[in-house]
């Protein structure tokens, strides 16, 4: 609908007119995608300098780079910042201004800061975001019945995963472990001003926490087990029978709802491969960087076998191969063993082989690669995470990338392709597995302490500020006026009883409504 908006209106409109419309539709959208990605980049570009400064890659280069560079950040995140979050406020802070006068306004903005509604407009843009972006890229907009319900009924941990990971949380842990890695090579690019610190803190907490903390009844200890029981459940169940409808496939396991995360990329054309993506710029970046060190006098010291260099310099350049092999055999096996017991094997034992060997073959290929005597010192420790952030950075490309190439993954689990399809298929899946077991895992453990916390008498009140509230209206009635409502109730169920012949109905009606008359009389 956007597009047929804009066109008409773009022609029809004069240009202060259109700018209006700009801004307050087509440009509102956009502007959330840009907020989103300038934001992660932000915290790329620091990760990405920090490592580069801890391995000595910029010990060469004088402190102006350095200088400039906080420089950049402490402004972007400095005094105007705060500005532009409070001019985004003045609309409500202005109607309310005029409709019922300044004490009111204060006393809502006030309010508006306690309950945290910045963490959940950063969420809500987040949503906005994903789905403008889907939109663009794939198309195919359906309309979502929600409805305009208040948020008074509790959903459980998996349902909120299940709706919000790949929106909001996917992003949320992936800035935090950007930010954890610089804080684990301690680089002087860190010092960029407590304002940046505090909106990168408070969008990764929004991301990661908002619905949970809107979530009412979320941090009850007795919710807090049954949730992580049954998102343990959902983590390892198989395919969902035959007949489930397709609405309710998702809920069954997490197999069948990362796989309806795929439906929009069907939509797509494959000539979208053959674009450079932001996430292969990331690896060509990550692997420079890699590959000055790798080919440094520092680190070339001491390798002088082929094993050794192809170990340590030509491994850490290349993406995740162990686990792609190890799956590429098991797959290999698995059509082999199919065609001759003519039966295939359980999604679920499948699944459960494809984490545990990516889990296994990764960890293998860290050790391989990774120059453990240097692991003592601050340059091969830093050196070691500058490697694993690269692994990382190809890794995230290439499951882009496998995204447009795969089929559903649930065919590939029933053997309804071909090995090669089937063995990336598995690798892409038990990649996702473990990302989605870690981070559901952390999220689970930190709703039970801060559960724990609000277990102190009176500290449970907290949570009750982020809760929609409403106070009953209060309204007084005359005396005696239940009671005549009551009588004229009666009379007319007594008419309408006997105009159907209905004497049984009649008769309990009467009687009851009876009761309640003389009850109200007594009471008021």
């Amino acid at each position: 609908s956007f597009p047929r908006q804009s066109f008409r209106l773009g022609r029809g409109l004069s240009m202060p007119r259109v700018l209006g419309y700009y801004y307050s539709l087509v440009g509102y959208y956009f502007n959330q995608i840009l907020m989103a990605k300038t934001l992660w980049w932000f915290v790329f570009a620091l990760t990405f300098f920090g490592l580069s400064d801890a391995t000595g890659v910029g010990a060469d280069q004088d402190s102006t780079f350095r200088e400039g560079a906080s420089k950049m950040y402490s402004g972007y995140f400095g005094p105007v910042f705060f500005l532009f979050v409070l001019a985004t406020m003045w609309p409500l802070f202005f109607e309310i201004l005029v409709e019922d006068g300044l004490v009111k306004a204060c006393r809502i903005l006030v309010l508006d800061l306690l309950a945290l509604s910045p963490m959940f407009y950063a969420f809500q843009g987040k949503v906005i975001a994903h789905f403008m972006n889907l939109e663009i890229l794939y198309g195919g907009a359906e309309y979502i019945p929600t409805g305009r319900g208040l948020a008074t009924v509790r959903q459980s941990f998996r349902s909120l995963f299940a709706n919000f990971a790949h929106t909001n949380m996917f992003d949320g842990f992936e800035l935090l472990s950007f930010v954890w890695a610089s804080f684990l090579v301690g680089s002087s690019f860190l010092d960029v001003g407590y304002p940046y610190w505090f909106c990168i803190g408070t969008v990764v907490t929004s991301w990661l926490f908002a619905p949970f903390l809107y979530n009412p009844y979320m941090f009850s200890v007795r919710h807090v087990y049954t949730d992580a029981q049954e998102f343990g459940c959902w983590l390892v169940s198989g395919l969902a029978p035959d007949g489930t409808p397709a609405n309710k496939t998702s809920q069954w396991s997490w197999l069948e709802w990362t796989t309806s995360l795929q439906i929009p990329r069907q939509r797509a054309s494959y000539h979208w491969l053959y674009l450079p993506s932001w996430r292969l710029l990331t690896a060509v970046l990550s692997g420079c960087l890699t590959a000055t060190v790798v080919t440094s006098d520092t680190y070339e010291a001491g390798l002088s076998t082929t094993t050794d260099k192809v170990r340590h310099q030509l491994l850490p350049l290349l993406p995740p191969v162990f686990a792609g092999l190890a799956l590429g055999l098991v797959a290999i096996f698995h059509g082999v063993v199919s065609c001759c017991l003519g039966e295939r094997v359980h999604p679920t034992f499948l699944l459960v082989v494809c984490t545990v060997l990516t889990a296994c073959a990764s960890a293998a290929e860290v050790y391989a690669m990774v120059r453990w005597p240097l692991w003592t010192t601050d340059y091969g420790f830093h050196t070691g995470v500058l490697m694993v952030f690269h692994k990382y950075c190809v890794l995230r490309w290439g499951l882009d990338w496998a995204d447009w190439l795969m089929p559903k993954y649930t065919e590939c689990f029933v053997g309804s392709h071909g090995i090669i399809a089937t063995a990336i298929t598995w690798w892409v899946t038990g990649w996702r597995w473990w990302r989605d077991a870690l981070l559901g895992c952390s999220l689970t453990c930190a709703i039970a302490v801060v559960a724990l916390v609000l277990r102190i008498p009176g500290a449970a009140h907290v949570h009750h500020v982020f809760l929609f509230r409403s106070r009953a209206k209060i309204t007084t009635r005359a005396p005696g006026k239940n009671a005549d409502e009551a009588q004229e109730l009666t009379r007319f169920l007594r008419e309408l009883a006997q105009d159907k012949d209905l004497a049984a109905f009649e008769k309990a009606a009467v009687d009851r409504l009876q009761d309640l008359v003389a009850n109200s009389m007594r009471s008021g």
